[in-house]
C-alpha cells in the first residue's frame, strides 16, 4: 500500500507538473506575441522597455502558476494519502478479524477439550463442585477458581478473590464467615474437610492471637516492674508511679500512631499514598521495647532522688537535687534516641515508619513531659508519703541497693564496727573455745 502511494503520487506530481509547464509556454508566448504588436507600434527606444515588461510579466505568470501547481500537488498528495489509509485501514481490519476467528475457532476447541479433561478429572468430584458453589455464593467473595487436584486425588486447592482489601475488616469478616459458617456447612457428612490459609488469613491469625495474647503480656510486664522498683527503692508508691507513667508515655505514641496512619494528610507527610491499618505486632513491639527505655529513665531519675533524700530527709530537696543532676542526662540521650528513631520515617516500608514514629513520639514524651514535669510534681506533691512502705513488707522482702553502694556501705559499717570493739571481745568472738 506505500509503494502504491508513492507511485501515486509521484504520477500526480509529475502530470501536474507538465500541465503547468504548458501553461507557462503558453501565456510566455501570448505575452511574446502582445509584446511584438506593441513594437510595431512604437520606435526603437520603447522596444527595450517593452521587453523588460514582457519579461517581468513572464516571470509573473510562471510564479503564480507554480503556486498553483504546488498547491494542487499538495492536495492530489493529501486526496492520496488519505484514500491510502482508508486502503490500509480496510486492509488491518481484515486481517484483525480473520486472527479473531482463528483465536476463537482455537479458543473454543480448546475449551472443549479443558471441559473434557476437567469432567474426566478428580476435579469434577461433586463434592467440590457444590463446594465451590457454596463459596461463590458467599457475600463478599469476587471469585472461586476451579479446584487444583495434586496427583493422588486426595487434596485440592481452591484460590477465592475477596471483593476487599487484603486488611480490611470486611475481609477479616469473610474469612471468619467461610471457616465457621460456609465450609462446616458444606463439609458436613461428605467425608472430607477444608480449611482456610495462605497470606491474608495467615496475617490475620497472627493479629487475632497477638491481640489475645497482648493484655497478658502487658500485665506481666507491669507485675514484673512493678515489684523490681518496689524491691529497689523501699516504696509501694514509687513503683506504682513510674507504672502508670511508663504506660502513658507509650499511650500516647500508640495514639500519635494510630491518627498519622489513619487520616490522608498525616499520611502523605510521611511519604505515604493514603491511611494504612497498623500492623498487628508494631504495637506488642513498642511496648516491650519503649517500657524497658522508660523504666531506664525512671531508674537514672529516682536513684538520684532516693540518695539525696536519704542524706538530707527532705523530700522537695531531693527532688530538686535529682531533676538538676539527671536532667541533661536524660535530655541528651533521648534527643539521640529520637533522632535515630526518626530516621525510620525516611524507609519506604510502612512498618517500618510505624514503628519508628511511635517511638520517637513516645521517648520525646516521657524524656520531657514526664520525666522533667509529671514525676518531678507527683514525687513534691507525696512529700514523704511517696517513700512509704509497711514495716511488714519492708522486713519480708529482700534488700539490695541498684547501683551496690547501699550494700558496700552496710559491710563497710560492720566491719568498723568490730575493728572497734576491745581486743578480748574480739578473740573471743573469733578464737574457738579451747576446751571443745
Amino acid at each position: 500500500i506505500q509503494q502504491q502511494t508513492q507511485d501515486a503520487k509521484e504520477q500526480a506530481k509529475q502530470k501536474i507538473q507538465a500541465e503547468a509547464k504548458q501553461q507557462q509556454e503558453q501565456a510566455a508566448q501570448k505575452i511574446r506575441e502582445e509584446a511584438d504588436q506593441a513594437k510595431q507600434q512604437v520606435g526603437s527606444r520603447g522596444q527595450d522597455a517593452i521587453d523588460n515588461v514582457a519579461q517581468q510579466e513572464i516571470d509573473k505568470q510562471n510564479k503564480a502558476i507554480d503556486q498553483q501547481a504546488q498547491q494542487e500537488i499538495d492536495k492530489q498528495n493529501e486526496s492520496i494519502q488519505k484514500q491510502a489509509n482508508q486502503k490500509e485501514a480496510q486492509e488491518d481490519k481484515s486481517i484483525a478479524k480473520k486472527v479473531k476467528q482463528q483465536a476463537a475457532k482455537k479458543e473454543k476447541s480448546s475449551g472443549q477439550d479443558d471441559k473434557e479433561k476437567f469432567l474426566e478429572s478428580k476435579a469434577s468430584d461433586p463434592r467440590l463442585t457444590d463446594l465451590r458453589t457454596d463459596l461463590q455464593k458467599t457475600k463478599g467473595v469476587d471469585g472461586v477458581s476451579l479446584p487444583l487436584v495434586n496427583k493422588k486425588g486426595d487434596a485440592a486447592v481452591y484460590t477465592v478473590t475477596a471483593t476487599t482489601a487484603p486488611s480490611s475488616r470486611a475481609t477479616e469478616e469473610l474469612v471468619q464467615t467461610l471457616r465457621n459458617e460456609v465450609i462446616p456447612k458444606a463439609t458436613r457428612g461428605k467425608q472430607m474437610g477444608a480449611d482456610v490459609g495462605a497470606t491474608t488469613a495467615s496475617y490475620i491469625d497472627l493479629a487475632s492471637e497477638i491481640s489475645n495474647k497482648l493484655p497478658l503480656v502487658i500485665g506481666i510486664v507491669l507485675v514484673l516492674s512493678f515489684l523490681l522498683l518496689l524491691l529497689a527503692f523501699r516504696s509501694l508508691l514509687v513503683p506504682l508511679k513510674a507504672v502508670v507513667m511508663n504506660v502513658f508515655s507509650i499511650l500516647a505514641a500508640f495514639g500519635v500512631v494510630t491518627y498519622a496512619f489513619d487520616h490522608t494528610w498525616t499520611a502523605r507527610l510521611i511519604g505515604l499514598e493514603g491511611p494504612i491499618p497498623i500492623v498487628s505486632f508494631v504495637p506488642l513491639m513498642m511496648f516491650a521495647i519503649l517500657f524497658g527505655l522508660s523504666m531506664d529513665y525512671e531508674v537514672f531519675l529516682m536513684t538520684h532522688v532516693r540518695e539525696q533524700w536519704k542524706e538530707t530527709n527532705d523530700p522537695h530537696e531531693a527532688v530538686v537535687h535529682g531533676l538538676a543532676s539527671t536532667a541533661r542526662v536524660i535530655t541528651s540521650a533521648a534527643m539521640i534516641m529520637v533522632s535515630v528513631f526518626l530516621a525510620f520515617v525516611i524507609n519506604g516500608d510502612p512498618t517500618v515508619k510505624q514503628f519508628g514514629l511511635g517511638m520517637a513520639v513516645a521517648v520525646a514524651v516521657d524524656a520531657t513531659v514526664v520525666r522533667c514535669v509529671l514525676v518531678p510534681a507527683i514525687m513534691s506533691l507525696l512529700g514523704s508519703v511517696g517513700w512509704w512502705m509497711p514495716n511488714w513488707l519492708e522486713r519480708a522482702t529482700p534488700k539490695f541497693s541498684i547501683e551496690g553502694n547501699e550494700w558496700f556501705a552496710e559491710h563497710e559499717d560492720q566491719a568498723s564496727a568490730q575493728a572497734n570493739q576491745p581486743q578480748d571481745d574480739r578473740k573471743k568472738q573469733y578464737e574457738p573455745d579451747r576446751a571443745d
